[in-house]
């Protein structure tokens, strides 16, 4: 069974039109788990280092998510996707925020990355690449009644993509 069947998590599949063909392969790779990390290629071996870091395995999840030498790339990353989101959400005739500093009577503050309403009573909290979405939806249902009080949303969704 090819990929052809899996229409919905496999609809990014599209090559995007300004992607270099190198980007797009490391990108096929890394959807499916077969990026060549140490740990993969080196598997039974000795030797998993990262060479940048020297943590004890070159995973995956450690360059894309922890890596302290890699650390201003993945924020450059979260950045571009933040921005791509705001930019689409605009041209949607969303109102945007970006990191909208929200103060809850408890004296906690939420800032998610990006705060959309439409003026007609709807309002999405996008928090981008974190760590499991069932946690952010919690984190961030306390904003419901807050934005309720502020006349920006009367509902609330919470778009929190997770690597899960």
């Amino acid at each position: 069974m090819g990929v052809q069947h899996f229409m919905v998590s496999n609809s990014w599949l599209k090559k995007p039109q300004n992607m270099k063909a190198s980007t797009w392969i490391r990108c096929l790779q890394i959807r499916t788990d077969t990026f060549p990390t140490r740990a993969a290629l080196l598997r039974g071996g000795r030797n998993w280092n990262v060479p940048l870091c020297r943590f004890p395995q070159e995973t995956l999840i450690h360059l894309l998510s922890c890596c302290p030498a890699l650390h201003g790339l993945i924020i450059r990353r979260h950045n571009r996707i933040v921005d791509l989101l705001a930019s689409k959400s605009i041209e949607m005739s969303w109102r945007v925020r970006k990191e909208f500093r929200c103060r809850l009577e408890s004296g906690v503050t939420r800032v998610p990355d990006l705060n959309l309403h439409d003026g007609r009573g709807r309002a999405i909290v996008v928090d981008v690449f974190e760590k499991a979405y069932e946690e952010k939806v919690r984190k961030y249902e306390v904003l419901r009644d807050y934005l309720q009080d502020e006349g920006l949303g009367e509902t609330l969704s919470v778009v929190a993509p997770s690597r899960k």
